[in-house]
């Protein structure tokens, strides 16, 4: 059983955590004076949320995060931030670029960022998650904000969803952030199997989500085969797939999950090439 602790302030910005030692009683941190009171084995997550008048209290989340970083005996596994909507710009992504310790960030939404706040991002080196993802095609966010992405060099998780005008260009980049375990690149009209071949050098991918990207085709199988840990395809919606390329991807034995735009017959051959893969359209 895990105890779950949280912090609200009158400025909605929730502090979550989990102790280490399970059988510890969930706590209420207090703030007395400029003193942060803290238990010292607890995971961090912090938390922004918009306020009442529809602005984010960001420097407090900011001045909030500096205060348990300055705290020599806290043990911090991981701390996460979760920022949304159209208040947050590239200058508070600058102030986001300040703290170095985040390992987990959500802009999913975020439709005032631009490439310039992407470059403030990789002052971030314990990042490990990261969510740009939009609802809609996205075009403030090009190649060159992409390719700032690739001085992450602890980032394993990666979300690029309605990206409009990234291209194959940024897939070069993405090709060399060898710690990538999952990545989704979902809506682009731009990527093609030439982009994905950059990406054959990702050894460590256990999922790949390319759905909806309309240019993509055979080639991209013939990537995926090559990806010894990869558990996790999503070509679901790529209609220049063929038939006769689900015979790449029965190649990759270690695959436990693909979705794909092919016949049902071609989804059949797959299942009984791969013992145990769960396959849909």
């Amino acid at each position: 059983m895990t105890d779950n602790l949280r912090y609200k302030s009158d400025h909605l910005v929730n502090l979550q955590g989990r102790p280490k030692n399970s059988d510890k009683a969930w706590q209420i941190l207090e703030k007395k004076g400029n003193d942060w009171v803290i238990p010292n084995d607890y995971e961090i997550s912090l938390f922004g949320y918009p306020l009442e008048d529809g602005n984010i209290n960001l420097q407090m989340v900011i001045d909030y995060f500096k205060k348990v970083q300055e705290i020599d005996d806290l043990e911090i596994a991981g701390v996460s931030l979760t920022l949304g909507g159209g208040e947050i710009t590239d200058a508070v992504l600058h102030e986001v670029g300040k703290l170095a310790g985040l390992t987990w960030l959500n802009l999913n939404g975020c439709n005032q960022i631009s490439d310039e706040g992407l470059e403030s991002l990789t002052n971030l080196k314990r990042l490990r998650w990261l969510n740009l993802s939009h609802y809609q095609d996205f075009e403030n966010i090009t190649d060159k904000g992409i390719d700032h992405l690739a001085d992450l060099k602890e980032l394993k998780y990666l979300k690029l969803e309605h990206i409009g005008k990234m291209t194959n260009s940024s897939l070069k980049n993405l090709g060399k952030m060898v710690s990538l375990k999952e990545l989704t690149i979902q809506w682009n009209k731009n990527i093609t199997d030439k982009g994905v071949k950059s990406l054959k050098n990702l050894k460590g991918l256990t999922k790949l989500n390319l759905g909806l990207c309309p240019q993509i085709g055979d080639g991209t199988l013939d990537v995926a085969s090559g990806l010894p840990n990869l558990e996790t395809l999503i070509v679901s919606g790529c209609e220049n797939l063929t038939d006769q390329g689900v015979s790449h991807i029965m190649r990759n034995k270690k695959l436990k999950w693909l979705s794909i735009s092919v016949s049902e017959d071609a989804r059949n051959l797959v299942r009984r090439s791969i013992p145990g893969i769960f396959v849909e359209g």
